[in-house]
């Protein structure tokens, strides 16, 4: 079983290392987005983002999800500044991505906080679970904003403080 931890551990280690590449060569925009309005919460409407494919559903701000590219490749959704991922700063703009994890390589939640406290190499957090994955989301471990303009730094880190103000509000669809 340790061996086990470690190949998922150089696993998501490749993932971080490989994520700016990864949208280098290009990813496609995702085909199962669902954007239906899901409710009202102090009058700012929200937006129900559903992954099909790994089977659960989120719902952020409607003002969020409108300044964010949201793109995936593979089983990671890259949420990623609009503002800066199509301007020419040659920066993605990536503010988080979220992985489902596979029960089977965890089979109980202890083993996955265990996995995530001593051996994940990147920072993960669980949002949710579904049958057969946990669903966690990591930031971006490098630079992805144009530090000498100011705008788009701005833009970047107000970002990043949404949503880490944001509880995801994750619904498993399975």
């Amino acid at each position: 079983q340790k061996a086990r931890h470690k190949n998922i551990s150089v696993g998501l280690f490749m993932i971080a290392i490989l994520m700016s590449s990864q949208l280098l060569v290009g990813c496609s925009k995702i085909n199962d987005i669902n954007e239906t309005e899901a409710a009202e919460n102090n009058s700012e409407k929200e937006v129900e983002y559903t992954n099909d494919s790994s089977g659960y559903s989120i719902t952020l701000s409607k003002n969020l999800m409108e300044r964010m590219v949201i793109e995936k490749k593979d089983n990671t959704v890259y949420f990623a500044s609009k503002m800066i991922s199509e301007s020419d700063s040659g920066f993605e703009g990536i503010i988080l991505f979220i992985n489902p994890i596979p029960k089977s390589e965890y089979p109980s939640r202890q083993d996955l906080d265990k996995y995530i406290n001593d051996e994940s190499p990147v920072p993960l957090v669980v949002i949710g679970e579904t049958r057969d994955n946990y669903i966690c989301y990591s930031t971006a471990t490098d630079v992805q904003y144009p530090p000498d303009n100011e705008t788009m730094t701005e833009e970047y880190k107000d970002l990043t403080d949404e949503f880490m103000d944001n509880d995801f509000k994750f619904k498993a669809l399975n």
